[in-house]
């Protein structure tokens, strides 16, 4: 077999060599970021790389984190600057990293190779607020710690709203904190509140305020000011201490440059703090003259008193609000939150309703345009809200015999204090003696002779509550009280008076009360529910009187008590018997001497237990009654300090018939009811008597302060 020859072709292949760079695009999953956002950074590269590393990227105004990928694909985290309007921007420069042929990236100009946020997290500042139309009862306090100590001021928000209101609104958000006095001069003030360490100025929270220097305050020394420029309405976050008198920067009216500068609270404490900072060393620096050499430091400044308000409308205005930001408050400490008001000036407000506000319930915020919420801002102190007009009831007598006097009470419906007695109109006779505070007040009235009728009345817009608003109620029934005079009795002067227990200060009906004539005979009357008694024709001078009560169903059941008796033994031993501490009153002492022996022993403890178990030999109940002017207080005893005159071995006072002095103008005397044997003064009034401390609140708080005894006497 013939062989047979093949040919074999051979096909060259040559590779060719990647010489391509690598090309990476960035993206975000988001174009802007506020505070507490965060963007998803991507890479994507254009083949896959083994050295691509974090370390390859440039980052600003922010920083990267969670770098994580593999091959052409990655991802981090971008976390904007805190308190920064400064754009994030993420890139990677060229020759960073390298694909699997070692060609590294030549894109760093590329555009998708740059990715660029909008960032705003620089929160905007916290509201200031101001309470319109505000009395201030009670001021806010803030503390300022220095290096030199503390200091605290008192600020004055209702001579000087709209200033004291900026400057706490500083206060809260911080911004004196880390700040210098920058500028001190011995003997004249010292300054601060706008510079930090190193003469830096710090930048202002909150917009210029207007000038309120012409509010009745005067830089006298300690009194704290706003500074300012030449321009009146200047005024940020700086403020100076007087180190004296510097009348010359207060407010003058209709006097070139007397525009004055604003004072809005003065030092409560730590002045001579201020006065070591006016004795530092100073030097001119950078241009600024009277700088100290070596820094003082506040490193605090912070609100210590929060302080009580009233307001009569209720608005609150909200200012120094960045321009498109939006503005919501609370009522309930932040839970829910409500949009305000806008005038048509464009002024924010909103309006409570009436009723307690505290500070900390009270807040409000703003959100700018970025969506950055301000930290909340709370008014300094709580408000009250009262929108309505106070009112006055005037009672007392309706008749008054000439040459003798009655007592008038003034019952306010809410507390006053500016209500006096040039604000009551009196014809027909005169006031005297007027007392009282807060809603309740009290005069004597005196009929002029001749007159036959007394009026007594309050016109509008005499006195004013507490939020500032004007009683308005002349027309009210109530408010005028009419008096017929008439002629004294020609046998005789009258004596009248009240009478009440010791303890409950109720009203005593049905207690007989006797004296002597002109004539010689005598005279009885009896009183009635308003517990009153008047005799007439009563002889003049020195004239015993009788007074007796009837024992009751209110006496005769368990009034009297084992109680009573422990009490009494108490007082034999030398322990005081009232279980809450009270003083121990004259009268107890008086109750407990059931034996009448001038003295408490176990023997008297032994005989209200028997009048208690209604035993057959025991004292017999009765009532005992005092003259409600019977000195029982000795401001001599213990060195000085002042002490009972009657104690467990001396029970001494006016036991028989009571001689009083009727004047040839009649006289009054009020009287004390004691049960004998009711040590804890447990006796229960009838249901239609008549309480004194209704009547007349101030009654024994006046009582007292005219007797110049403690009030603890009536229990």
């Amino acid at each position: 077999m013939q062989g047979q020859s093949a040919s074999t072709t051979v096909k060259d292949i040559s590779q060719t060599p990647d010489t391509t760079p690598p090309t990476l695009t960035i993206t975000a999953n988001k174009t802007a970021l506020k505070a507490g956002e965060t963007a998803t950074i991507s890479f994507t590269l254009s083949e896959s790389s083994t050295d691509f590393l974090q370390s390859d990227l440039s980052v600003s105004g922010g920083i990267l984190s969670n770098f994580t990928g593999s091959g052409t694909s990655y991802s981090a985290i971008f976390t904007p600057t805190a308190n920064s309007t400064t754009n994030g921007v993420i890139s990677v420069a060229s020759d960073k990293f390298s694909d699997a042929a070692g060609n590294f990236n030549k894109d760093g100009s590329d555009a998708n190779n740059t990715v660029s946020l909008a960032v705003d997290t620089k929160p905007p500042a916290m509201p200031q607020l101001w309470a319109y139309q505000t009395r201030w009862s009670d001021n806010p306090e803030v503390t300022l710690a220095t290096s030199l100590g503390s200091v605290t001021l008192e600020l004055y928000p209702t001579q000087a709203p709209v200033t004291s209101a900026n400057w706490l609104a500083y206060v809260q958000g911080g911004f004196f904190d880390g700040l210098i006095f920058h500028r001190v001069i011995d003997g004249f003030m010292v300054q601060g509140g706008g510079f930090i360490p190193g003469l830096t100025q710090k930048t202002p929270s909150y917009a210029a305020i207007g000038l309120e220097s012409n509010n009745g305050l005067s830089n006298l020394r300690g009194t704290v000011a706003m500074a300012r420029t030449t321009s009146p309405n200047s005024a940020t976050s700086q403020f100076f201490i007087n180190l004296v008198d510097n009348g010359l920067l207060d407010y003058k009216a209709n006097v070139t440059d007397g525009d004055g500068y604003a004072v809005f609270g003065s030092v409560i404490e730590g002045m001579s703090v201020v006065d070591a900072i006016g004795k530092v060393n100073t030097q001119t620096l950078g241009g600024f003259a009277d700088v100290p050499v070596q820094d003082v430091l506040i490193s605090s400044a912070n609100l210590t008193h929060s302080g009580v308000a009233y307001s009569n409308t209720g608005f609150v205005v909200p200012f120094g609000l960045e321009q498109g930001a939006t503005w919501s408050y609370s009522v309930d400490g932040g839970t829910n939150w409500l949009g305000g008001f806008v005038t048509a000036e464009g002024i924010p407000y909103i309006q409570l309703a009436e009723g307690s506000y505290a500070s900390n319930n009270l807040k409000f915020r703003q959100i700018d345009i970025a969506g950055n919420q301000s930290e909340l801002a709370t008014l300094a102190g709580t408000l009250t809200v009262d929108k309505t007009a106070p009112k006055i009831a005037i009672s007392g007598q309706s008749a008054v015999q000439v040459g003798s006097h009655t007592t008038i009470s003034f019952t306010l419906s809410e507390a006053s204090i500016d209500f006096q007695l040039t604000d009551i109109v009196v014809t027909g006779g005169t006031l005297s003696n007027f007392a009282g505070s807060g809603a309740s007040y009290s005069a004597s009235f005196t009929p002029a002779v001749g007159a036959t009728q007394a009026s007594i009345s309050v016109q509008n817009q005499a006195f004013t509550d507490a939020s500032g608003l004007f009683n308005t109620d002349a027309a009210d029934a109530d408010n005028r009280l009419v008096l017929t005079i008439t002629a004294p009795s020609l046998e005789g002067p009258s004596l009248e008076g009240h009478v009440y227990h010791w303890k409950s200060h109720h009203l005593l009906e049905g207690v007989s009360v006797q004296a002597q004539t002109f004539g010689g005979d005598v005279v009885s009357g009896q009183t009635l529910s308003e517990g009153s008694f008047s005799l007439s024709g009563l002889a003049t001078g020195q004239n015993p009187l009788v007074v007796t009560k009837a024992i009751g169903a209110a006496e005769s059941g368990s009034v009297l008590s084992a109680a009573d008796a422990l009490a009494a033994l108490k007082i034999a031993v030398g322990l005081n018997p009232n279980s809450d501490g009270r003083t121990l009153s004259p009268y107890q002492l008086i109750a407990a001497d059931a034996n009448e022996d001038g003295r408490v022993s176990a023997a008297d403890a032994l005989a209200i237990l028997k009048m208690a178990v209604k035993r057959t030999d025991a004292p017999v109940r009765q009532w005992l009654f005092v003259s409600e002017g019977e000195d029982f207080w000795d401001h001599t005893a213990n060195n000085g300090a002042g002490g009972w005159t009657v104690n467990r071995g001396k029970v001494d006072y006016d036991r028989g018939d009571k001689l009083v002095t009727v004047s040839e103008q009649g006289s009054e005397v009020n009287l004390v009811g004691v049960l004998k044997g009711d040590v804890n003064g447990s006796w229960q009034a009838p249901a239609n008597s008549q309480d004194l401390d209704v009547i007349s609140p101030s009654y024994f708080t006046s009582l007292a302060a005219r007797l110049q005894v403690p009030i603890e006497q009536w229990g």
